[in-house]
C-alpha cells in the first residue's frame, strides 16, 4: 500500500537521586497508506491515515510516585469498496467471482465508504509506600472516543435530488471513567515460605451516545465494578497462586422507537476463581498449570445490533436473549531452557457455556447502503482443545532456528457440529544467520543478520457443512526475507532493517478475513525501517 510511517520520542528516565526525582517524555507517530495491492489486482479504496501523539509526566519520593499521561489517536480508513455491493444479484456474482468486478488504479485517496475514529486518553496514577504493610496503587483514566462512518450510497434527497450528504450515517460517542485501586502487601515469612500477593478494586462507568441512521449500538449507560484477591505461595521450586473475582455490570439502555427499543435496564454478576502451580523441576525445566473459571456477559451490539456493519460488510443481527457465558479451563505448560535452545510447550481445555458467535444466516439483507450477506448472534455450548508450541535452537555460534506450531479443535454441543470460525493449523520456521564482524560484510553494520521465515497455514476443514457463504479457502505457504544491522554513530546508535513479507507474491486468502468473500489478502510487502537512538 506504499505506506509511510514515523514516529520519535523525547524525554528522560526515572532517577531515584535527590537531583532528579521527575521524568517526562513526548512522543508522536504518524502512517499513511493508499490502496494495497493483491498480487492480482488492486483493493481499492484501503487507505489509511493515522496520528499519534503522547504525553507523559511524572514526579517521585522515596515514599510516593505520581504520573500523568495524555494521548490523543486519530485515524481515517477506507472501506474496500468492492465489499459494498447495491443488489442481491451483483453481491451472490461478486462471492462466485471473488474478486473485484472493477478495479481502479492505485490512489491515496479516502473515498467513501470511510471511518473516521479520534480516541483521546487522560490517566492519573498514583503509587505510596506504606511502610512495612506494603504499596498503594491506584489509577483513574478518563477516555472518549468519536467513532463517524459514511456509507458508500451516503445520500439524502433534496429538491427532489440525491445529493452527497455530509451526515456520517453512523455517530458514536462513547465516554469512559475507570478507577483502579490495589493495595500489594509485603511478603509474610510462613511455615511453608514466602506469602505475597495483593486485594484489589476496579470500577468502569460508561455512556455512550449514538446518532445516525446504522443502529448497531443504542445510547446507554453501564456501570461495572469488580472485587479480587489474588496470593501467591513461593516455596523452595514450587510457587502457588489461588485467586477468587467478584464482579457486577449494570446496562441501563434509552428506548429508540424506531428501531422499537424500549428503556431496559440489565444487571449481570458472578464469581471466578483460579488455581495455579509453577513447579521447577529443574534448572532447566519448568512445568506450569491452571484451573480457571471465567465469564463474560453479551455486549451492547450483541443484544442490539441490526444493521450493517461497517468494517466488515456484513448486516449483524443481535438477540436481547443472551445470556453470560461461563467457562471452565485447564492449561498446562512446559518450558525447557538451556544455553543453546529454548522450548514451550502449551496445551489447554476450554469449555463455554452460552459461548456467543455470529453465525451465518445464509441470507442477503438489501438496504440503502446496499445489500450484504447476515448474520446473528447465538449461543452454544461448546469445547476448545488446543496446543501451542514455540522452540529457538542455537544450532551454531552464528546460526538460529526458530520453530512453532499452533491448532486448536472446537466442538459445538449444542448443534453437534465443528464451531465455526476458527482458525486453522499454522507452523512457521525461521532461520536466522548472523554474519561475523570481521567479514566483508561490515558496512552492513555490527552484528548484520539474515531472516528466512516460512509460514504454512493449513486449510481449515473443520466447519459446519453447507453454512457459510462461501467455502473454506485453500492452505497456503508465505515466505518471507529480512535482513539488519546495528551501527554506532558516535553518541548515537542506528538499528535497521528491510523485509519482504510473502517474497514470492503467492495468492492467497485467509479463513477468518470477512473480506475473503469478495477479494484475496495483500501481496508482496517490503518494509524499511530505521530507529535512530541518541
Amino acid at each position: 500500500n506504499r505506506q509511510i510511517a514515523g514516529g520519535g520520542s523525547v524525554g528522560n528516565s526515572w532517577a531515584y537521586d535527590s537531583t532528579q526525582n521527575h521524568a517526562w517524555r513526548i512522543s508522536a507517530s504518524g502512517r499513511y497508506a493508499g490502496d494495497a495491492e493483491t498480487p492480482e489486482y488492486m483493493l481499492n479504496n484501503t487507505g489509511f491515515r493515522e496520528s499519534n501523539v503522547n504525553l507523559q509526566y511524572g514526579i517521585q519520593t522515596k515514599t510516593s510516585r505520581y504520573e500523568f499521561l495524555f494521548s490523543r489517536f486519530a485515524t481515517t480508513l477506507g472501506i474496500f469498496s468492492g465489499a459494498h455491493i447495491g443488489n442481491a444479484d451483483d453481491l451472490l456474482r461478486a462471492i462466485e467471482r471473488g474478486q473485484p468486478q472493477f478495479v481502479l488504479p492505485f490512489s491515496y485517496t479516502i473515498r467513501l465508504p470511510r471511518q473516521e475514529i479520534e480516541h483521546y486518553t487522560t490517566t492519573l496514577r498514583a503509587q505510596w509506600v506504606v511502610e512495612k504493610y506494603g504499596v498503594l496503587e491506584a489509577q483513574y483514566a478518563w477516555q472518549i472516543n468519536l467513532r463517524k462512518e459514511y456509507d458508500r450510497f451516503n445520500f439524502r434527497l433534496q429538491d427532489s435530488q440525491l445529493v452527497l450528504s455530509l451526515v456520517p450515517s453512523n455517530n458514536l460517542t462513547l465516554h469512559t471513567h475507570s478507577l483502579d485501586v490495589r493495595f500489594v502487601h509485603t511478603p509474610i515469612q510462613t511455615a511453608w515460605g514466602s506469602l505475597s500477593g495483593r486485594v484489589g478494586l476496579q470500577a468502569v462507568g460508561q455512556q455512550n451516545i449514538r446518532g445516525g441512521s446504522i443502529f448497531l449500538v443504542p445510547s446507554y449507560v453501564a456501570l461495572t465494578g469488580g472485587l479480587y484477591a489474588l496470593e501467591y505461595l513461593t516455596m523452595k521450586n514450587i510457587q502457588l497462586s489461588a485467586g477468587i473475582r467478584a464482579d457486577a455490570r449494570w446496562n441501563d439502555v434509552s428506548s429508540n422507537i424506531r428501531r422499537n427499543v424500549r428503556d431496559t435496564t440489565m444487571l449481570f454478576r458472578n464469581i471466578t476463581g483460579s488455581l495455579g502451580v509453577v513447579w521447577d523441576i529443574h534448572p532447566t525445566h519448568t512445568l506450569l498449570a491452571n484451573i480457571t473459571t471465567a465469564w463474560r456477559p453479551p455486549s451492547m451490539n450483541e443484544l442490539y445490533s441490526f444493521d450493517v456493519h461497517h468494517g466488515t460488510a456484513q448486516f449483524e443481527i443481535g438477540d436481547l436473549r443472551l445470556q453470560s457465558e461461563q467457562a471452565l479451563t485447564f492449561d498446562c505448560a512446559w518450558r525447557w531452557n538451556t544455553s543453546s535452545i529454548r522450548t514451550d510447550i502449551s496445551v489447554y481445555h476450554t469449555r463455554i457455556n452460552d459461548f456467543i458467535n455470529l453465525y451465518p444466516t445464509r441470507e442477503f439483507i438489501l438496504t440503502v447502503r446496499g445489500t450484504f450477506p447476515s448474520y446473528r448472534y447465538i449461543q452454544n455450548d461448546v469445547v476448545m482443545s488446543g496446543l501451542d508450541a514455540n522452540c529457538e535452537i542455537d544450532v551454531m555460534a552464528s546460526h538460529t532456528l526458530r520453530l512453532s506450531y499452533s491448532m486448536i479443535r472446537a466442538w459445538n454441543y449444542t448443534a453437534q457440529e465443528p464451531l465455526i470460525f476458527m482458525p486453522s493449523d499454522r507452523a512457521m520456521m525461521a532461520w536466522q544467520y548472523t554474519l561475523p564482524s570481521h567479514t566483508m560484510s561490515s558496512w552492513l553494520g555490527e552484528a548484520p543478520f539474515v531472516q528466512v521465515m516460512v509460514r504454512g497455514i493449513a486449510r481449515q476443514t473443520r466447519v459446519p457443512i453447507e453454512v457459510d457463504f462461501a467455502d473454506p479457502p485453500p492452505g497456503y505457504v508465505l515466505v518471507g526475507l529480512e535482513v539488519g544491522g546495528y551501527a554506532s554513530l558516535s553518541s548515537m546508535s542506528l538499528r535497521w532493517s528491510l523485509a519482504s513479507e510473502n517474497l514470492l507474491n503467492q495468492p492467497y486468502r485467509e479463513y477468518l478475513n470477512r473480506y475473503r468473500l469478495f477479494a484475496g489478502d495483500t501481496g508482496r510487502n517490503i518494509i524499511l525501517r530505521c530507529t535512530l537512538q541518541w
